[in-house]
């Protein structure tokens, strides 16, 4: 009898010891500091996270590489989501963060490849950089009011994104913030927006965007190889930094602002669809091969504002047939038309001096060019390839002479 009861308790004293055990084992899953208030580390296998209330920070790196986790429901009263909080959970679908949270720190949420949606509270202020980088199973996220700063590569390579609505608070879009989503369609950005950054929208697929009346600047590659159907550019625009529209091929048409006064360097570059460009008299500069590779440009307006006509500026525009330069060009770069197959004829205005090296080297096509008596520099190598070219100036100017020198058809203008 006394050794039965004997068992009896060894039994229930194993039973207790165990169950502590897992009770402590419960416990360390979630390392917890300043009286409970930030969770510093997870350590539990659940597939399903319940935060215990009364957390209300996230640590840095607390669930980072944790490949449990599918879904995380997050405490009322949280305030912060640390850095790399949840970076690289390989499972993690579905996130709830509450209204509360106020900050989402650097990559936060980066590399979650299954994370599909997220809706982001009405109380957030910082939304740090990188923060859903590389989640490529999100298809949605809904912006609140509070944000003032989309940061650097925040949606960077989200490659299932289709849509965004930039609200009404934000002023910036940081710096590849939505580049190389890949089946982002369309963008609306709010009129709060005073700047893009550069690459901001680069390589994504965004093939209708309506632009914020306050932007001044079109920053470097924010465009970059998007198939872009039409872009209007609002009348705050006035400068279009190099390269913004780059390799956008199914561009079709673009409606410049008024007050637009530099186009940079191949900022249409291979537009090969973009068919004419009326550029206003505001423009002053216009960069090196800002429209080159522009194969169905077949009508050309240029700007009374410009002095120079830059290197291969309009260089193979294969279906331009004629050019009418204005006045107030002073020169035409080495290669600004070259191989414009189709150029038949071109007007230069008075005031034009000089024609640089290959202006219009092999423009095949070129029978007409009428060159004014303000020319007084030709490069020897400017027509090469023009076989069928007559140049038509006054009798007794420096084209003529240049004309007779290179054996090329003269005519004297009336």
């Amino acid at each position: 009898m006394k050794n039965k009861a004997l068992l009896l308790i060894g039994i229930a004293s194993l039973l207790i010891t165990a169950t502590a055990l897992i009770l402590a084992a419960r416990g360390r899953q979630y390392m917890l500091e300043n009286n409970n208030t930030a969770l510093r580390s997870y350590r539990g296998k659940q597939n399903d996270v319940v935060v215990p209330q009364g957390v209300k920070e996230i640590g840095d790196q607390a669930f980072s590489h944790r490949e449990t986790p599918e879904s995380v429901a997050l405490p009322q009263g949280l305030k912060k989501i640390g850095r790399l909080a949840f970076h690289g959970c390989p499972n993690l679908k579905s996130i709830e963060i509450p209204e509360g949270v106020a900050s989402i720190e650097i990559m936060a949420f980066a590399e979650c490849p299954k994370l599909e949606s997220v809706v982001l509270p009405q109380s957030l202020v910082k939304l740090g950089s990188k923060a859903f980088f590389k989640c490529d199973s999100l298809a949605s996220v809904v912006f609140p009011e509070s944000v003032d700063e989309i940061e650097s590569e925040t949606f960077s390579e989200c490659r299932s994104l289709q849509s965004i609505v930039i609200p009404n608070s934000v002023k910036i879009i940081g710096e590849k913030a939505f580049s190389l989503c890949g089946k982002l369609r369309s963008v609306e950005i709010s009129d709060s927006v005073e700047e893009i950054g550069e690459y901001a929208f680069f390589y994504s697929g965004v093939t209708s965007v309506s632009l914020s009346k306050n932007l001044s600047v079109i920053r470097r590659g924010v465009f970059l190889e998007c198939p872009l159907g039409t872009v209007e550019l609002p009348e705050s625009v006035r400068e279009i930094e190099p390269r913004a529209f780059e390799n956008c091929r199914v561009l079709k048409k673009v409606v410049f602002s008024k007050n637009c006064a530099k186009i940079g360097e191949n900022a249409f570059n291979n537009c090969n669809s973009l068919e004419a460009v009326v550029l206003p008299n505001s423009v002053e500069e216009i960069g090196e091969g800002a429209f080159r590779g522009c194969y169905q440009l077949t009508s050309l307006v240029l700007s009374k504002g410009i002095e120079k006509i830059e290197k291969e500026t309009f260089s193979i525009c294969q279906t331009l047939t004629s050019v009418n330069v204005p006045e107030n060009v002073e020169i035409i770069g080495d290669g600004a038309f070259s191989d414009c197959l189709q150029l038949k004829s071109v007007i230069l205005s008075e005031g034009v001096q000089e024609i640089g090296k290959g202006a219009f080297s092999n423009c095949k096509s070129l029978e007409s060019i009428v060159i004014p008596d303000s020319v007084k520099t030709i490069d020897k190598d400017a027509f090469v390839n023009c076989n069928s070219l007559t140049i038509r100036a006054p009798k007794g100017s420096y084209a003529e002479q240049y004309a007779l020198e290179n054996e090329i058809n003269f005519e004297p203008l009336e």
